[in-house]
């Protein structure tokens, strides 16, 4: 029995990780089709980045409820609900014409299948079969991430010369009802948690999950990181493939940048886990945005083929170092009491200063015809989660009780 419950907590790992794959893989292609949407349908990029923000706060305002879902009903029927929703969404943007389209299908139906079906969720349900090396079983379902970010935009930046843009998504949402749907329905069980008589001696020194509690310190210390983490992902996600068209490099191989930073965020990935088991995640979070201090000037300085392609490969490693260290933060601070509700609260910050990245680097361009300002911009802001994560490393159980 054990032997099994072992090997099976490595199929969950394998299915959390197809899941991101196609649920990151979609939402990157936006930033891949930024460019030939807004020549179809004579849509400026600040409008059409626009309703990549509604797209992001939508989501955002639907972590917590997922969380709440999740807390409630369990990941099977939360992923199953999310992803049945995601599909409509996807299909629909496939159809759009005007920018209000956009805003619906992609923005509002959209936004809600992929906050229910993203990190939170799949966080929860890793956390339900691992009592040890969480760590690394979440970086290597997170990795998922940075391999759909890799296959999906890769393969679609292929196709795109000799296919409109439009069935990029209809393929997207056929692959989600096709493999997607039935992996949630036929290949996740439910289990009862081993580990609830420990749970309850491991709270004892957590936060509880009032209010306050999400207003305290330590709590503040990382709304601080997810949320410049946030604002700077989407910002480079968004616009790395208008930054590099319009700076000479062909669609195809900027979308081929796009797709190479998700292979050196599964580097990144796989390493925060393994550093965050043996050392706690506020170090890995610390080497995160030092880099990202110093690699947002090369493109402020540079504009050559070769630095764009250093600084989107770089910025790729620390791309998603962050994602499976927030289940660990979260452990770490509240426990394992409401922990779908709590990821959600911090996801949600995460997603709603995604959509503030993604919109100020669209209207710095429009404005000024250059990103100089942007790049320079998340540089500077770099400095505040460095700032958090020592604060966070110095932290005693005591203060985080206190």
């Amino acid at each position: 029995m054990n032997n099994y419950l072992t090997n099976y907590r490595w199929i969950i790992v394998s299915i959390g990780f197809t899941i991101l794959l196609f649920n990151v893989g979609t939402r990157y292609t936006f930033g891949l089709l930024l460019k030939p949407i807004s020549e179809d349908i004579n849509v400026s990029r600040t409008n059409i980045s626009l309703g990549f923000t509604i797209f992001m706060f939508v989501s955002a305002i639907s972590m917590p409820i997922a969380g709440y879902l999740i807390d409630k009903y369990g990941p099977k029927k939360t992923l199953t609900f999310g992803s049945i929703i995601a599909i409509i969404g996807t299909w629909l943007t496939g159809y759009i014409s005007n920018q209000w389209q956009i805003f619906l299908s992609f923005g509002v139906i959209y936004a809600f299948g992929h906050a229910i079906t993203s990190i939170p969720t799949i966080s929860t349900l890793i956390n339900q079969w691992f009592d040890k090396n969480k760590g690394i079983a979440n970086s290597i379902t997170i990795a998922g991430n940075g391999t759909g970010q890799l296959l999906v935009t890769s393969s679609l930046s292929s196709i795109l010369p000799y296919l409109s843009w439009r069935y990029c998504y209809f393929i997207l949402s056929a692959i989600h009802a096709i493999i997607i749907l039935p992996l949630i329905i036929f290949g996740i069980k439910s289990k009862v948690t081993t580990h609830d008589k420990k749970v309850t001696k491991t709270n004892k020194n957590k936060l509880n999950t009032t209010i306050p509690s999400l207003l305290s310190y330590p709590s503040l210390m990382l709304i601080i990181i997810y949320s410049i983490c946030g604002f700077q992902d989407f910002f480079v996600a968004t616009h790395i493939v208008a930054f590099a068209t319009d700076n000479g490099i062909s669609q195809n191989i900027a979308g081929q940048i796009l797709a190479f930073m998700g292979l050196s965020g599964i580097i990144g990935v796989i390493l925060s886990g393994i550093l965050s088991d043996k050392f706690g995640p506020s170090k890995p979070t610390l080497l995160c945005f030092v880099i990202r201090i110093f690699i947002f000037l090369i493109p402020f300085i540079f504009k050559n083929d070769f630095s764009i392609i250093s600084f989107a490969l770089i910025y790729g490693f620390t791309f998603m170092v962050t994602a499976p260290l927030t289940l660990i933060f979260v452990n770490n601070i509240f426990g394992n009491n409401n922990i779908g509700k709590i990821m959600g609260t911090i996801s949600m910050v995460h997603q709603i200063t995604g959509g503030l990245g993604a919109l100020f680097g669209a209207i710095i361009y429009d404005y000024t015809k250059s990103y100089n300002y942007a790049f320079i911009s998340m540089s500077l802001i770099s400095f505040f989660p460095v700032f958090s994560a020592i604060m966070l490393k110095k932290l005693t159980p005591v203060d985080i009780q206190n």
